[in-house]
């Protein structure tokens, strides 16, 4: 895991670690999808981890002292050809960050 920390910025500050999809716990995922299910409706782990696990990786969003999951935001890196030339792109999905971070 890739851990992105900004300099000087104070130690009680969330921070992020971006992690490829495939190594992500089912315990990471059910923390992720407890935040999501929070702030959408409509919505059960199924399809949560369906949609997933068609990313290629995500930022988890983490509070320094306990090393709780408060966010994330998911990635999905794609190559594709267009009028002839290989392209390499990515795309954002779901970003949530809890309400008191």
């Amino acid at each position: 895991m890739i851990e992105l920390k900004l300099i000087g910025l104070p130690k009680n500050e969330p921070y992020s670690a971006y992690k490829k999809c495939s190594p992500v716990t089912i315990r990471e995922l059910k923390l992720m999808c407890d935040i999501y299910q929070k702030y959408y409706a409509n919505t059960h782990y199924e399809i949560f981890e369906r949609d997933f696990l068609e990313k290629t990786g995500v930022f988890l969003i983490m509070e320094p002292k306990t090393k709780k999951i408060v966010g994330f935001s998911t990635v999905m890196e794609r190559d594709f050809v267009v009028n002839g030339r290989a392209q390499h792109a990515f795309f954002s999905g779901d970003t949530i960050i809890e309400k008191e971070y």
